[in-house]
């Protein structure tokens, strides 16, 4: 069974986005900047072994999809805790151009190529998905 749970972006985001590490850089002052952005980290999990991770920035009118990692099953998962928890504000992606089945799953899900970008070293497209019900 597939699960889906918060996990500290503190934790998370230095490793995901291979920031190097840095003895300036204390538990502390992660948490801060992750507070200051809006940060939120999830995790799915099958049967103990880590099968996807989702990062994204919340704000008052949108959520920023920055990471959405792993197998198709576990993003879209994540995919839909993020879009639940977004509840009335729209809700943007980052999707890395070499990931054409999460592309898929995102125009499923109707949200609309807006932009290609380079993010994290990698060339991505820009997604966004405008929640009609939140006006």
């Amino acid at each position: 069974m597939l699960v889906i749970y918060d996990v500290d972006p503190a934790e998370v985001i230095p490793y995901l986005w291979a920031l190097p590490s840095s003895p300036q850089m204390k538990r502390a002052q992660w948490e801060a900047f992750c507070d200051r952005r809006g940060l939120l980290a999830f995790a799915a999990e099958r049967d103990g072994t880590l099968t996807g991770l989702a990062v994204a920035e919340s704000h008052p009118r949108a959520l920023h999809i920055l990471n959405l990692e792993g197998d198709a099953d576990a993003c879209r998962l994540l995919l839909a805790r993020l879009v639940k928890l977004a509840g009335e504000r729209d809700v943007s992606a980052r999707c890395p151009v070499a990931r054409g089945e999460l592309q898929e799953m995102l125009q499923e899900w109707g949200f609309e190529q807006s932009g290609q970008d380079t993010f994290q070293g990698r060339p991505s497209f820009l997604y966004h998905w405008r929640n009609q019900e939140g006006g």
